[in-house]
């Protein structure tokens, strides 16, 4: 049994709860309840299958495109699980077809007002995800299972369908019951409480096969039609949601509506989806620009996954970015011939591909990398990212914002550094504030050690770098921390999309040093003692850490990484649960 991908599933959530006079059909007030607390269960942090970032909820659609371009959005970007959940009036044509309404339908032109579910049905099946759900709560819905499974009986097309579920409220000729206890409709209000409440004596995971016998007997035990389900094999190994029925029930501040950014109550453009480089990691009132691209914390990522391989040629910049190349080569020249402070063009790499897969039954994450020649003043020059360009644009405009993550140009991403959290032997964890000299985030507070991949330091008789050796090494010239003395793994791999720096997150666990032998150690002197223009020190546990985290005197100076990196940590030492009922309570502590 597991749970999405939350970072390559999609969910759709489309609720139509009122429509324009004289459209023949009565309001639905329930359905924004339904479509509130459907989309909090499935999203929640702790228990959520689904992640808030990749999940669109669409109140009383006015035009049949907004739905459908919801949906083909997400039914062309999920490649794990695919979800579609509908709310409202269910009409039959003359024909014996399903349509489902929007605030614009009206009856007598069903055709061209409302969602033609045969259309629906064959967007949805036609996406590369690996499970398909969709769920229908309106009358006449289980005219649903029999259009998925085509004209032939039910259990004969299953196998036709692979990877598909079908839950809906009714049999194909029964009305549903549009009032339900708790404010929503009565078949939804069913599917909510052993989503919000759990199932006592449930198993840990809860997936919908599972749950179809509970809404059964509910249903029956009011009287109402009984749900429908088509379903196939693989689906009852996904599950939704974890049981809740341990932790607690969700708070009620998920469920109800947000009065100053609520997408339910009108015409939002929250709505379209939100651009790459805005979708920053949040820890409540604390966001970066971070964007995580694999990896949560819960599994190490295997050192034997990650495959780099380089390309022996050098980037290619575009003849403008050439010439600020020039100019910092010149200025840079001047500064060391002068006897001033100048900075050294040290060989690097840039990242021209980056792939990430899956290995086995486990879905192992497995990463391909390819890498370019580049140096350190190409990446000064391509950080100028704001400098107009002869055409009017800039770099971020021209280069990052009109591209999407995994096709940025190489030279763009002329840096990958390596951001390490360490643990002391006594659970200390260690924070640094970068020296105002070094070249990333001078002055800020920051991750235990950093390091960058260097082509001088990191090549070294090999065909690729190997990011756990240059995490190594970054922790000995910084911390002056030999490797013998910790175990360290890799958590994630990111992006700043603030910078256009890419990175990878690792995590350090000492044997036997204590913070203060550490110290005591640091003052005898480390190679890059430099970088450091301060060391401090929180227990590793996650109140502890959150709260350091979101202090008045941190919550604005941190490098983009470091917050990520240290909630990560905090996940692979304590899992995913303990960390955020943890960060509930600081909030609530914080907001009280």
């Amino acid at each position: 049994m597991r749970l999405p991908d939350a970072k390559r599933s999609r969910l759709v959530v489309i609720g139509a709860s009122s429509f324009q006079p004289g459209s023949g059909l009565p309001e639905l007030p329930l359905v924004a309840n339904n479509c509130r607390a459907l989309t909090a269960a499935l999203t929640d942090p702790v228990t959520g299958g689904f992640s808030a970032q990749h999940c669109e909820t669409i109140l009383d659609p006015e035009t049949l495109i907004e739905c459908g371009a919801a949906v083909h959005r997400a039914a062309t970007s999920a490649t794990d699980v695919l979800m579609i959940y509908y709310a409202g009036h269910g009409i039959v044509d003359a024909e014996g077809r399903l349509h489902l309404s929007i605030s614009t339908t009206h009856r007598e032109l069903l055709g061209y007002s409302t969602i033609d579910y045969d259309i629906l049905r064959k967007t949805i099946m036609a996406s590369q995800a690996r499970t398909k759900i969709v769920l229908l709560d309106c009358c006449f819905s289980g005219r649903a299972v029999r259009a998925m499974a085509g004209e032939s009986h039910v259990m004969n097309a299953v196998a036709d369908v692979r990877g598909a579920y079908v839950l809906t409220s009714t049999t194909p000729n029964e009305t549903a019951r549009a009032i339900g206890a708790n404010n929503y409709t009565a078949f939804t209000g069913d599917l909510l409480h052993f989503l919000i409440h759990g199932l006592p004596g449930g198993p840990e995971l809860l997936a919908l096969p599972a749950l179809y016998d509970r809404l059964v007997d509910a249903a029956r035990a009011d009287g109402r039609p009984r749900p429908q389900q088509l379903q196939t094999n693989s689906v009852d190994s996904l599950a939704l949601v974890r049981n809740r029925h341990d932790l607690g029930s969700l708070p009620e501040a998920w469920l109800a509506p947000d009065p100053e950014n609520d997408s339910l109550t009108g015409r939002s453009p929250s709505r379209e989806p939100v651009p790459w480089w805005e979708s920053g990691f949040r820890l409540g009132p604390l966001k970066t620009s971070l964007i995580v691209l694999e990896g949560d914390g819960q599994h190490a990522i295997k050192k034997q996954n990650v495959h780099i391989s380089v390309e022996r040629r050098d980037v290619e910049l575009p003849p403008e970015i050439a010439g600020w190349r020039a100019e910092i080569e010149a200025e840079q020249n001047a500064n060391r011939d002068a006897g001033r402070l100048f900075r050294w063009n040290g060989p690097n790499y840039a990242i021209s591909n980056f792939v990430i897969s899956r290995l086995g039954i486990e879905e192992e994450p497995v990463i391909y990398i390819n890498l370019q020649n580049s140096d350190y003043y190409t990446f000064l020059a391509t950080q100028q990212l704001d400098r107009t360009m002869a055409d009017g644009s800039t770099p971020r405009t021209k280069y990052i914002h009109s591209s999407d993550v995994w096709n940025l140009p190489p030279f763009m991403c002329s840096s990958f550094g390596l951001n390490v959290a360490v643990v002391t032997a006594d659970e200390q964890l260690i924070f640094s504030r970068r020296s105002s000299i070094v070249g990333s985030s001078p002055g800020l507070w920051n991750s235990s050690a950093n390091e960058a991949l260097s082509r001088t330091l990191d090549a070294m008789g090999r065909s690729s770098p190997n990011l756990h050796e240059v995490a190594r090494r970054g922790v000995a010239e910084e911390l002056s921390i030999e490797p013998h003395e910790h175990r360290i793994e890799l958590l994630a791999f990111h992006i700043d999309a603030a910078t256009c720096q890419w990175g990878a997150s690792f995590v350090a666990f000492l044997s036997h040093l204590t913070a203060e032998e550490l110290v005591e150690r640091i003052s005898r002197g480390a190679p890059d003692k430099w970088e450091h223009e301060e060391l401090d020190f929180t227990p590793f546990a996650p109140e502890s850490v959150i709260s350091y985290l979101l202090r008045d005197d941190r919550i604005n100076q941190w490098a983009a990484s470091a917050p990520g990196l240290f909630y990560m940590s905090l996940i692979r030492r304590f899992g995913k649960i303990r960390v955020e009922r943890a960060l509930t309570k600081v909030l609530a502590d914080l907001g009280g």
